[in-house]
């Protein structure tokens, strides 16, 4: 038997390795490989679907009541009987405003504090200077709410001197005002004097400045 030369092995290898590459290159995918595509839904990852449109203000309200009205009913705060009672004072006494303080001010006794206060407010704004007189039993009444009674002296603060300086005297004749030796302090700095309790010459003093227009010398 022949040995077989060097060359007539490369050739049967290399012939052995070719074959065996083209039987086992049906089996492999290529880089363009076609991807089966099939109806049911992949397991490895999740389609998100597409964003609801949110429902608009009317929808929203069509939901609660086709006719719009039971909607309103939910949506809108009912109103309390103190706030149905102010409402129909400030609009049927709208040409009247004095008549309006009136009606406020005989309603303090009754009302909650919280009430009050927003009485007093309403009050105190609707005040026309030619009827101040109607609020100074509220002025000058200690056993009011230290909240009501501030209402009534901060607008007093801002009221002419003809009105301002007679009412605060009377509320520092009170000694138990809370507003009492503020009272006090405001009249020196209008006066430049302090008259401790003397009262008649508070006044006295008060006239000459109204009428002077400065602090008797």
């Amino acid at each position: 038997m022949k040995k077989l030369t060097p060359l007539l092995i490369l050739i049967l290898v290399l012939s052995a390795g070719g074959i065996y590459v083209f039987l086992n290159k049906k089996d492999t995918p290529g880089p363009y490989a076609a991807t089966t595509i099939t109806d049911e839904p992949s397991t490895g990852s999740k389609v998100p679907r597409p964003a609801e449109e949110p429902p608009r203000p009317n929808q929203v309200l069509q939901q609660l009541s086709p006719d719009g009205t039971k909607a309103a009913k939910r949506i809108l705060p009912e109103m309390s009987d103190w706030d149905r009672k102010l409402e129909a004072i400030l609009t049927q006494n709208e040409k009247n405003p004095k008549q309006a303080v009136l009606l406020l001010l005989n309603m303090l006794p009754t009302l909650k504090e919280e009430e009050q206060a927003e009485a007093a407010d309403h009050a105190a704004n609707l005040l026309e200077d030619e009827d101040y007189a109607s609020v100074m039993p509220q002025l000058v009444n200690a056993r009011l709410p230290e909240e009501i009674v501030d209402i009534f002296y901060t607008d007093l603060l801002n009221r002419p001197d003809e009105l301002k300086l007679p009412a605060l005297l009377e509320v520092a004749r009170q000694p138990g005002h809370p507003y009492h030796e503020e009272a006090k302090e405001t009249l020196s700095l209008f006066l430049g004097e302090d008259y401790q309790e003397n009262w008649p010459q508070w006044k006295t003093a008060i006239v000459k400045y109204l009428t002077n227009g400065e602090a008797p010398q």
